[in-house]
């Protein structure tokens, strides 16, 4: 086999490989997200900042300021709280973090969080964020979507046409205030 054969067979890997515009994750089920995050509340949100790094303008992160209305786990207070993780838009630069959630003013969601050293992250990208919606006859929903990830359920990765996962938002507090355990609550 010549020198350049490896470096042929390298090229050829890199040119045909198919670029994902997405994470794949385990689907994690609520009971395990709640028992791997830290903080889970409901809340609405209020604002949202992008900003750059003072020294480098490329690097940008976004904070989120919610207003939370109920918190289920955690020692998270009622009242104003803010998330800022890395990936925004800011000017004529984008850094995109792939499966991080997105969010929108004025909309109350169910988010589950996991501490890390610089503050808080969405346990399990966008797993760890349910929209909370009104239906048709006036029900309360969770609804999940898996916008930039590919779940992994241990049978494969769930198509790419999903559909939106739904919770009866009762059912799913339930679920979480089940999963808590005594003492964590504070």
């Amino acid at each position: 086999m010549s020198a350049g054969r490896p470096l042929f067979v390298i090229l050829a890997f890199f040119l045909f490989m198919k670029v994902s515009h997405a994470t794949v994750v385990m689907k994690v089920d609520p009971e395990a997200l709640t028992a791997n995050a830290d903080v889970v509340f409901i809340g609405k949100v209020l604002e949202i900042k992008t900003f750059s790094d003072k020294n480098d303008e490329k690097k940008i992160s976004t904070s989120v300021i919610f207003d939370v209305k109920e918190v289920y786990k955690g020692s998270l207070k009622k009242g104003l709280f803010r998330l800022t993780f890395l990936g925004g838009k800011k000017g004529e630069w984008e850094l995109k973090v792939i499966g991080m959630p997105v969010f929108q003013v004025g909309e109350e969601v169910l988010l589950f969080l996991e501490k890390n050293s610089d503050g808080y992250i969405p346990s399990a990208l966008s797993l760890g964020k349910f929209r909370i919606v009104k239906d048709d006859h006036g029900k309360y929903k969770a609804v999940r979507s898996y916008e930039g990830i590919e779940p992994f359920t241990g049978q494969g990765i769930l198509p790419q046409n999903q559909p939106l996962e739904e919770f009866d938002l009762d059912r799913l507090v339930d679920i979480i205030k089940a999963t808590v355990k005594p003492g964590v609550m504070k």
